[in-house]
């Protein structure tokens, strides 16, 4: 009788490779619990000369144990995603420029050459009357121009560091929010959510940035406008103070003199 021998192969040579680390990390949990298990059972069986022990339940032991395992210990997380980002976003002052610096840096000079990127037209420091003789412009009452034009340029450029800086914060955001579905523990979630919650100010700063540009340059329009609006109350009060008194002096060289005329009296011959 022939003896049939069958070839069979572990279970381990069954799994796959990849699944090793998997299954070594597991291993480890169990081998621990399973310590954890068999101190409880030990104690919970000392004989009853030991009775002066506080005794435990096996099994609450175990659920402290994973417990303490899911919340894990914030002192062990040194680094966290995003953390050191999210600092060196906030040491970061942009490049807004307040609107009294605008105002004091204002040239009338360079509102008269102001193209806007090739839009407007430049204006010579000069005039040319009809008659070929040159004048010369009054370049500080373009000031104010000036100082309009400085805001809408700053606001453009802290428009270009915001839109960088928002971008690259996004990124972070999706990098920390997909690290914390990842987490495995309550401390590190919650750290993890700190650095989100951070993120989310900073995003909400740096649009404030922008708000704050614009607010700039409204702020100088109006006052040009009530600049403008003084000016030409201004002017309108000029001629009419002008104009009475030149009707005053138009009125006093019309009006007759009312005095009575003195004639001398003849004088009388010599006797």
């Amino acid at each position: 009788m022939k003896s049939t021998h069958m070839n069979i192969k572990p279970m381990n040579a069954q799994r796959h490779p990849a699944n090793k680390p998997f299954e070594a990390g597991t291993i480890q949990i169990r081998r621990f619990l399973l310590t954890a298990v068999a101190v409880a059972l030990m104690v919970a069986s000392t004989p009853a000369a030991f009775g002066q022990w506080e005794v435990q339940d096996p099994w609450v032991f175990l659920e402290d144990v994973l417990q303490l395992q899911r919340m894990g210990d914030p002192a062990l997380i040194q680094s966290v995603t995003g953390a050191e980002q999210v600092i060196q976003s906030l040491m970061k002052t942009g490049v807004g420029i307040p609107l009294a610096q605008l105002q004091r840096t204002a040239d009338g000079s360079s509102a008269l050459a102001y193209d806007g990127n090739g839009i407007y037209r430049v204006l010579q420091t000069t005039i040319v009357t009809s008659d070929g003789t040159l004048q010369k412009r009054s370049v500080d009452d373009y000031k104010k121009v000036d100082a309009e034009n400085k805001a809408a340029d700053n606001f453009n450029a802290v428009v270009d560091d915001t839109e960088r800086r928002r971008q690259q914060l996004r990124a972070q955001i999706k990098e920390t929010t997909v690290s914390a579905q990842a987490a495995t523990t309550e401390a590190e979630v919650q750290k993890l959510q700190s650095v989100l919650a951070a993120e989310n100010s900073e995003l909400s700063a740096i649009d404030n940035e922008r708000q704050a540009a614009l607010g700039r340059v409204l702020v100088q329009d109006a006052q040009n406008r009530a600049q403008e609006s003084r000016d030409s109350q201004a002017k309108i009060e000029d001629q009419a103070a002008n104009m009475k008194a030149a009707t005053a002096k138009v009125s006093q060289f019309l009006t007759p003199d009312s005095t009575a005329a003195q004639i001398p009296a003849p004088n009388n011959p010599a006797n």
